[in-house]
C-alpha cells in the first residue's frame, strides 16, 4: 500500500536535537499542544487554532542548548536536560526547580518519576531522588537510550538502557538486573501499548512489553519481567538501492531513531 505523505511547517526555530519534542496530554479545553526544545536554549509551547500556530508560552534561554525534553510519568510537569542542568516547568511555564549537576557528561536522556529523576550521558547513568545523589552506573558502552519501567521490585523503578555493543541492559539501582543481546546497536526504546509505569510494582506475573530499534533498522518486541527478558517477535524494513538489482539489492536498512 502506498502512503502519500505531504510537509506542513508548524514551527520555525532553532536547530532542534533527537528528543527534544513532547505531545502534551488534552487539556480541559480538549486542546492539544506540543513543546519543543531548541539550540538556543528555549522551551516553547504551541497549539494549532484555525490553521494558524499559536505560541502558549516560551522560556527565555537556558543557558545552553536543549538536549532533551520528558514529560514526568503521570504528569504533566515538562522536563529539559541542558548542559549539565535539568530545568522543570508546569504546564502553565512556570519554572519550578533547577538542578545544576556536578556531571561531566551532557544530559542527552531523562526520565521523571515522582521525586526520581535518571540521566543519562554518553557511558554515565545517575539517579536523583529528591535533587540528590541517589546513584550513578557506568555502563559497558555508549548509552543510546533510556527509559525506566516497573521490572524488578523495590521502592523505585528500574532503568532501561540501550547501548552501542548490541546489548538492552536494565539495572535495579545500581545494579545490572537482566542483559539482553538483540541484533544491532540499539537505537531507541519504547512501550507497546500504555507506558507500564501505571502498574503496581511486586505483582506477580507481570511482565513489561518493551520496543526497541537498531541502528540496522530492525524493530523487535521484547517481554520483561523479574526473572528473564524473551524476544518475542522481530521485524525489518529492507530497502532497495536505487539502480540495483539481484541479491545484494535488498540490504540497505535505515537507523530506528524513535
Amino acid at each position: 500500500m502506498d502512503v502519500t505523505l505531504h510537509r506542513v511547517d508548524l514551527l520555525h526555530g532553532q536547530a532542534m536535537a533527537k528528543g527534544t519534542l513532547v505531545v502534551l496530554p488534552l487539556a480541559k479545553k480538549k486542546q492539544q499542544k506540543v513543546a519543543v526544545g531548541d539550540d538556543s536554549g528555549c522551551l516553547t509551547v504551541f497549539y494549532m487554532k484555525k490553521g494558524e500556530v499559536q505560541t502558549e508560552w516560551k522560556s527565555p534561554q537556558l543557558g545552553r542548548e536543549i538536549t532533551c525534553l520528558v514529560m514526568q510519568a503521570g504528569k504533566d510537569k515538562l522536563f529539559t536536560g541542558c548542559g549539565q542542568s535539568i530545568h522543570g516547568f508546569t504546564r502553565k511555564g512556570k519554572e519550578f526547580v533547577k538542578i545544576k549537576t556536578n556531571l561531566t557528561e551532557t544530559i542527552n536522556y531523562l526520565f521523571v518519576d515522582e521525586n526520581m529523576i535518571w540521566t543519562g550521558g554518553e557511558y554515565i547513568m545517575n539517579i536523583y531522588d529528591q535533587c540528590k545523589d541517589y546513584g550513578f552506573v557506568m555502563v559497558k558502552d555508549k548509552i543510546n537510550d533510556l527509559t525506566c519501567a516497573p521490572i524488578a521490585q523495590g521502592e523505585i523503578l528500574s532503568s532501561v538502557v540501550a547501548c552501542q555493543d548490541k546489548f538492552l541492559r536494565v539495572y535495579a539501582g545500581e545494579k545490572m538486573f537482566h542483559e539482553f543481546a538483540v541484533e544491532g546497536p540499539g537505537s531507541s526504546l519504547g512501550f507497546y501499548g500504555d507506558p507500564p509505569t501505571e502498574l503496581k510494582e511486586g505483582k506477580k506475573n507481570t511482565s513489561v512489553s518493551l520496543l526497541y530499534g537498531t541502528e540496522q533498522g530492525m524493530v523487535g518486541l521484547c517481554s520483561v519481567d523479574a526473572r528473564a527478558m524473551r524476544r518475542v517477535v522481530g521485524i525489518t524494513d529492507r530497502q532497495q538501492r536505487p539502480g540495483m538489482s539481484g541479491p545484494g539489492a535488498g540490504q540497505r536498512r535505515a537507523r530506528v531513531v524513535a
